[in-house]
């Protein structure tokens, strides 16, 4: 049973959410991160402690899809990234105002400032295969990190597959704390 109590820290304005808001294309790890990754910039003072995340395909998968998630080591050389697919930026999970206060950053497209690819640290979701629209497996996903999983300063996490790109949307819901 999880001790972390979303609600109080969304009354304190400190729960965020990121979602994809158009097709993307999610790939397996590398040194550009397709998809969906949320950043959190080195000197943020905050940790992100990840509460969940979700995933749907925006067509049928043509092979098995692995679906999960790739972290990057921290760093502080600039990280860049394309936040264009990504719904309004970074928003507070009250639904009070757009943009919020958030430190982290959201982007569809991100390299990583250290130049090395994300390292796969979970593996919730999978679809077992799909051919002509038939024979396909869930077709949504969210899983419950509860607080497992926590973005330090200067690190970030991303959307990954094995075996093929997945098209689809994913989202996040974090809390941000101080360090």
């Amino acid at each position: 049973m999880s001790t972390l109590n979303v609600g109080d820290y969304n009354r304190l304005g400190q729960v965020f959410v990121a979602a994809n808001n158009a097709a993307t294309n999610h790939i397996a790890v590398a040194t550009t991160q397709t998809g969906l990754t949320v950043f959190n910039p080195f000197g943020s003072g905050k940790k992100l402690i990840l509460v969940d995340w979700g995933f749907v395909w925006t067509t049928v998968p043509g092979a098995v899809h692995n679906v999960g998630l790739a972290m990057t080591v921290a760093s502080s050389v600039t990280s860049t990234g394309t936040a264009a697919t990504v719904t309004g930026g970074v928003r507070p999970a009250s639904g009070q105002a757009a943009g919020g206060a958030s430190v982290a950053q959201a982007f569809s497209s991100f390299v990583p400032g250290s130049g090395v690819a994300p390292v796969a640290v979970r593996w919730p979701f999978c679809a077992a295969w799909g051919t002509a629209s038939t024979h396909v497996s869930p077709y949504t996903f969210r899983d419950v990190i509860d607080g497992a999983i926590c973005l330090v300063p200067g690190s970030a996490i991303s959307t990954c597959v094995v075996t093929t790109t997945a098209a689809g949307m994913a989202s996040f819901t974090w809390i941000e704390v101080p360090v």
